[in-house]
């Protein structure tokens, strides 16, 4: 650089140079921290967590859960995008104990894993309560629950299936993670997915593949840095600071107008048919005594402020246990899957059974609890 260029211009070159080569350094290093990861190096493996790079339940997150530990894949369904095929018949969506009704009233449960269950039936809610005479003398439950569902395909499902029976009982069971699942267009395979358009919901499914292989592999991650992701996914950023960079609060903004719509919908529904339902807010066993978090907070207030019918299972709980002696463990099936186990299928059945007692013929409880 000649002596005779000005001061400012040298000094601005020099930062100009400084942020090129900088520029380069960062580059080269997620090249090759993405090559990496995507590998098959073996000390890359603490690294492959869908969670360190994305918002949980987003779709990006579904993306790298299929990328790094090949997701578990649901039979494809055009309509709702899987069913429970052991139970509900693909297409006419009819439930396979439908013929054991016979005079009694249906009760139809609508929800997620927590619903369908993940331990054997005879333990699950179908099985507990159709065994419970009180119960079984004059109602039969109907499990419509489906592993992985967000609230949007319960929805559907209930859409779909409701007006097969007359005069039923309808319990719609929600895990608080399913409203996030209901903003993403693809998870355990593509789905369906609903946006709001000037206060009306509108549905959209013209993105679902059958494959849902050759769905990812033309609709990879939307990652521009996987380093910058894993930076603001870090506990060492401050929670404030980290929330922000990774969009939290447009995210839950966008999931909370979405779920509002949906579920007021569906209230609205349910009243105009009539019949008798309730909301069931599940929380995992871990969650059940600790404080609120936004999503069951937002789904407690907007039943609350509608007047719509609702149990949170923490209120359950809040009955028979403590807070100074509670140990999650005794109600979850593993200490590393945090299903409902019997006893608190149980627990919640007790509650069901009584709010459909309310307004109907007391009967005499003969079951026992299990042990």
């Amino acid at each position: 650089m000649s002596s005779t260029t000005p001061r400012w211009l040298r000094r601005l070159l020099t930062v100009l140079i400084a942020v090129m080569v900088g520029c380069a350094i960062l580059g080269s290093a997620e090249f090759v921290f993405r090559r990496l990861l995507f590998s098959g190096a073996s000390f890359m493996t603490p690294l492959k967590q869908p969670s360190l790079y994305a918002n949980e339940f987003s779709e990006d997150y579904f993306k790298l859960a299929y990328s790094f530990i090949g997701a578990y894949v649901q039979p494809n369904d055009r309509m709702l995008g899987w069913v429970n095929h052991r139970t509900i018949s693909p297409g006419t969506y009819q439930h396979r104990d439908a013929g054991k009704l016979g005079s009694r009233t249906p009760v139809l449960l609508y929800g997620d894993s927590f619903a369908q269950c993940a331990v054997p039936s005879e333990q699950c809610f179908e099985g507990i309560l159709n065994r419970d005479p009180s119960f079984s003398a004059h109602h039969y439950l109907l499990n419509y629950g489906v592993n992985g569902y967000g609230v949007d395909q319960i929805y559907l499902l209930y859409r779909a299936t409701i007006g097969g029976y007359a005069a039923p009982v309808v319990i719609v069971s929600l895990l608080a993670e399913d409203l996030d699942r209901s903003t993403v267009r693809a998870s355990y395979q593509t789905k369906p997915y609903f946006t709001v358009d000037g206060g009306r919901l509108a549905y959209h499914n013209a993105h679902m593949d059958p494959d849902i292989h050759r769905y990812f592999s033309r609709h990879p991650p939307e990652i521009t840095s996987y380093l910058y992701r894993l930076a603001v996914h870090s506990p060492i950023v401050p929670e404030a600071i980290g929330s922000y960079l990774r969009g939290t609060e447009t995210m839950i903004s966008r999931t909370l107008e979405v779920n509002r719509a949906i579920l007021l919908e569906m209230a609205s529904d349910l009243k105009r048919r009539q019949v008798k339902y309730v909301f069931l807010v599940f929380e995992t066993a871990p969650q059940l005594f600790k404080p609120l978090d936004w999503r069951v907070q937002f789904l407690k207030d907007l039943f609350t402020r509608n007047s719509i019918d609702h149990i949170l299972v923490r209120d359950i709980f809040a009955v028979h246990e403590s807070n100074d002696s509670y140990d999650y463990r005794k109600y979850a099936v593993a200490e590393t899957d945090h299903h409902p186990n019997e006893l608190y299928n149980f627990l919640v059945c007790r509650k069901v059974l009584d709010w459909i007692k309310v307004d109907a013929p007391q009967q005499e409880d003969g079951n026992e609890r299990p042990r």
